[in-house]
């Protein structure tokens, strides 16, 4: 191994409560900042999206999302694309997927794009945005052809969803490229808590023997840990682990980079839809168990799975707007922002279009899980579907549709009746 493309990925839950986020944000997100600063000859690729970045911007952190910007200005570091709110991408149509794409560029253009435009018209420019992460790494024809025609040069796929052994392929018929990470490598990082570092490095000597010149690696910042599980002494090994990774790395003259930077230049093979294997179904999330909990009437998960195909239905229909380029400069994310909106009418759609985005992330499906199973503690679980229930009801005040209130009301009163 000569070369690591390094992806830390900085998603948090749209109803994190602000006390993890904040431990997350001190303990992880600034000392990553300063980690970047300190290794000057290093680059890595992040993953952002809208959903912490909203967080970020809610609880003041706004220096800390100044300095990456600055990391970003000065190539220190790649930020890639994503979905805005975290659904699981295949199990959505591709007017969903879109929505979902588009919305999370608005955001980096907001927060890290230039203002630019003729005769003061405004526009937010955000250049170099090749990649793109779907969450948890989950692909199928329709999120592969939707990134394509979206304009993205690279796509991470998990490695569990693909028959190919190349790090890099090219998608067939297309210039898009299939990034696949080394599962075995990221593993032994997001999953490091039950090891010391020593007993990692060991691990990780053994597996770089047996990769090729180039690997690419996603480290998370462990999405869904809710409160009890989460402190800042957790974080702070968490990030230590990361240092203590790349100053070895450096020891035994193995490169850090961004993900973009190495994957220039490979060979490429071409690979086929047929290759890319993942279902669309959540039975492939948490080893099966939610699929089989659907699968099994378990109330719970399938008043979720009701309320996202009534949010489908009335994302899909053909009354449904997505808001223009006109809009694109708008935090339209922030109530305090929205709320300068005068026309009702466009208020009112752009408040139900990211709400409809933030009401279909993965998320819930895994606290309501948590509950069910009774652990990790149940409360930090609950107050998160809590938010999402308020969600549903902002939503149906600004829809005004009364087919989608009827259809939707009965499930929102049933998960009220399984949280309290």
């Amino acid at each position: 191994m000569k070369e690591v493309g390094l992806l830390i990925d900085l998603y948090q839950s749209p109803t994190q409560e602000e006390s993890v986020l904040r431990q997350a944000a001190s303990g992880f997100f600034i000392p990553l900042v300063k980690l970047i600063k300190k290794y000057k000859n290093i680059k890595v690729s992040i993953n952002i999206p809208l959903s912490t970045l909203e967080l970020l911007d809610r609880y003041g952190f706004h220096p800390l999302i100044s300095e990456i910007k600055d990391l970003y200005e000065n190539e220190r570091v790649e930020i890639v694309g994503s979905a805005a709110y975290n659904p699981l991408l295949p199990d959505f149509p591709s007017k969903i997927i879109e929505d979902q794409i588009i919305l999370n560029e608005y955001a980096l253009g907001y927060y890290f794009g230039s203002k630019q435009g003729f005769e003061g018209e405004p526009s937010i420019m955000i250049r170099d945005v090749e990649g793109f992460i779907p969450p948890i790494l989950a692909v199928n024809d329709t999120v592969l052809n939707t990134v394509r025609d979206l304009n993205y040069s690279w796509v991470l796929a998990d490695p569990n969803y693909t028959s190919t052994d190349s790090v890099v392929s090219k998608l067939e018929g297309s210039e898009l490229r299939v990034v696949v990470p080394n599962n075995g490598i990221g593993d032994l990082f997001n999953l490091f808590n039950i090891k010391s570092f020593d007993e990692v490095w060991n691990d990780f000597k053994l597996l770089k023997d047996s990769v090729g010149d180039k690997v690419v690696v996603v480290i998370n910042n462990d999405l869904y840990h809710i409160q009890e599980d989460t402190n800042s002494d957790f974080y702070k090994k968490k990030i230590t682990f990361i240092d203590q990774l790349i100053e070895n790395l450096f020891k035994e003259n193995i490169v850090v980079s961004s993900v973009r930077d190495v994957i220039k230049n490979i060979k490429l093979v071409d690979i086929k839809y047929s290759e890319i294997n993942i279902k669309s179904s959540k039975s492939n999330v948490s080893g099966g168990e939610i699929g089989a909990l659907v699968n099994e009437g378990q109330k719970n998960i399938k008043v979720l799975k009701n309320i996202e195909s009534t949010l489908i239905k009335a994302t899909t229909s053909t009354n449904s707007t997505s808001p223009n380029n006109d809009y694109s400069t708008l935090c339209m994310w922030n109530n305090d922002e929205l709320n300068k909106v005068t026309e009702v009418d466009i208020h009112n759609m752009l408040a139900s279009y990211t709400l409809l985005n933030k009401c279909i992330a993965l998320d819930y499906y895994l606290y309501a899980y948590m509950i069910y199973l009774g652990q990790g503690g149940t409360d930090p679980a609950k107050a998160s579907l809590g938010k999402y229930v308020q969600y549903l009801q902002d939503l149906v005040k600004y829809r005004a549709d009364k087919d989608f209130t009827e259809a939707i009301l009965p499930f929102i009163d049933e998960l009220l009746e399984f949280i309290k």
